[in-house]
């Protein structure tokens, strides 16, 4: 609540603090307040066009409020004026995935890879994909299974996440991925 205050009291000194609207908009966040959120990112990006982090958390605030085509339309937007940047990649295959796109969202995620170097055979080496790889057919939804997991948890930031003995190399993978 203080900090909030004090990011105020810096947007009121001066308007173009893009650091505070950001702040601002992730204690919304944090507060489930979605409309109010999307109003200081879009502030931030409107000050800073290139601040990658305000348009990941635009898309992640379209999506709680369940709107899934803007996180993509914002994001392929961004990303066709050139920067790349796998967070980015990252969210859009997340926003494809829930939309059912899965081709679309395993395009995204495998650019987000080849920006972020996370390493193929880290996937080959994860146990659903080691122990069924033999008895079904070769399927890169099966192999991607952990990233999309990643992805789902990602956009959907839960306090819990639960998962089954056999998905705890998942959840790692997961942390990993977060991380970068």
């Amino acid at each position: 609540e203080e900090a909030l205050k004090c990011y105020q009291k810096a947007t009121e000194i001066d308007s173009s603090f893009v650091k505070a609207y950001l702040n601002i908009g992730n204690y919304y966040i944090r507060m489930k307040n979605y409309n109010e959120a999307t109003w200081f990112f879009k502030k931030t990006i409107s000050l800073d066009p290139d601040y990658t982090e305000a348009y990941n958390n635009l898309a992640a605030t379209f999506t709680s409020l369940g709107e899934l085509d803007s996180p993509i339309l914002l994001i392929e937007n961004y990303l066709s004026r050139g920067p790349e940047n796998s967070e980015l990649y990252t969210t859009l295959g997340a926003a494809y995935f829930q939309k059912g796109m899965i081709n679309q969202a395993i395009i995204r995620f495998s650019r987000a890879f080849e920006l972020d170097s996370l390493n193929l055979g880290t996937l080959l080496k994860m146990p659903q994909y080691k122990d069924k790889k033999d008895s079904v057919e070769y399927d890169m939804g099966l192999m991607l299974y952990p990233v999309l997991m990643a992805a789902d948890i990602i956009m959907n930031d839960p306090d819990v996440v639960i998962v089954g003995k056999d998905q705890v190399a998942h959840l790692e993978l997961c942390n990993d991925i977060a991380k970068r």
